[in-house]
């Protein structure tokens, strides 16, 4: 037998057409536009991402060697006026460099350059900065700072870099010994050629988050270091 026809779902159905459902398929939100054409609505996206934001980009990190002990003996207040001198003193240094200082973490420092060759010599002059304070002061006053450098291409906003540059010069800063600065083989490949700078190989190292080891290079920023370089080159 067949049975009569609901007087009311022709209206049921509209109302559900209306409402964005598919009829016939218990109230199911319709999906707008095909598979297709949504990934390649994505790929658009992603595209204009990359032309804008996407670009190549040097970072460097820096921390303080022993701030943690530092405000343990000497107390909180000691601890943030070693830090505010310390940011004085390099602060400019990054800027006069064509760098911007992107944010601080604690006692560490993570700028941005537009060039390799000027992130590195910043990181030069910023120890040499330190250098030179520290003569001034007794051993437990001075600070000395280790300096990461990494060059690659990165999401680039006004004031933040995401991605692996951002990971890979962390990396790097983390092998450093107090008073140096080590270049990824990416820095170092964009700065081999400088006539201001030196470099010697200096480890590979296996760092976590990367499958492959780490190769880094020692710039050789003071002054006993390059005219051990220059009498070598001279004998040479």
């Amino acid at each position: 037998m067949v049975e009569p026809r609901d007087q009311n779902e022709p209206a049921a159905q509209a109302d559900d057409q209306a409402a964005g459902k598919e009829p016939g398929r218990g109230g199911e939100p319709a999906m707008s536009g095909s598979i297709e054409a949504l990934l390649k609505e994505r790929m658009r996206l992603d595209e204009e991402l990359s032309r804008t934001y996407s670009r190549r980009i040097t970072v460097m990190f820096t921390d303080i060697k022993g701030s943690t002990s530092f405000f343990e003996r000497r107390g909180d207040i000691e601890g943030r006026i070693m830090v505010e001198r310390h940011n004085s003193l390099l602060f400019p240094i990054i800027e006069a460099h064509g760098g911007a200082v992107i944010k601080t973490i604690g006692d560490a420092i993570m700028a941005k350059f537009e060039q390799a060759e000027q992130a590195v010599l910043a990181a030069m002059a910023m120890q040499r900065r330190l250098a030179e304070d520290n003569r001034q002061r007794e051993t437990r006053d001075q600070i000395h700072i280790r300096v990461g450098v990494n060059t690659g291409l990165g999401i680039v906003e006004k004031n933040d870099v995401f991605g692996d540059v951002v990971n890979v010069a962390a990396r790097v800063e983390s092998l450093c010994d107090p008073d140096q600065i080590l270049l990824s083989a990416a820095t170092f490949a964009e700065v081999r050629n400088s006539e201001d700078i030196i470099c010697r190989a200096h480890k590979e190292a296996t760092v976590r988050g990367k499958e492959e080891a780490l190769k880094v290079y020692r710039v050789l920023w003071a002054p006993e270091e390059e005219l051990l370089v220059t009498s070598e080159r001279t004998r040479g």
